[in-house]
């Protein structure tokens, strides 16, 4: 089992130097497991803050599911700013409930969806 934290570049923005990573552990068969945090760097900032994460299912084989609270960033948030939505995935990895949409820059909500399963 593999219980090194990796640090895993998602993007590089080469246009405002922003960086957002992704921090957590893979299971033994290289899928994500537990505790992963994205982590944010802005342009001119030297240090990483976390602006998102979950939790994965810790089942030990081939499949894993996010599950419970999330934030994510949105793609758009690598030219826009910080676009996040934030909700929750059920016991089987499926969004459920109210997802709200919110723009950090301008702590605005942007949209909210509901996940009826």
């Amino acid at each position: 089992m593999v219980r090194n934290r990796e640090f895993n570049q998602l993007w590089n923005l080469q246009d405002q130097n922003n960086k957002i990573n992704n921090v957590g552990e893979y299971n033994r068969y290289g899928k994500k497991k537990g505790r992963w945090d994205i982590m944010y760097c802005k342009d001119g900032d030297e240090e990483y803050i976390q602006n998102g994460g979950g939790s994965y299912n810790n089942e030990q084989d081939r499949i894993t599911r996010k599950i419970g609270d999330w934030i994510e960033l949105v793609d758009e948030s690598r030219w826009i700013g910080q676009i996040i939505n934030l909700g929750q995935y059920n016991e089987v990895g499926i969004k459920a409930g109210i997802w709200v949409k919110m723009d950090l820059d301008k702590n605005k909500k942007l949209d909210e969806i509901k996940y009826i399963n």
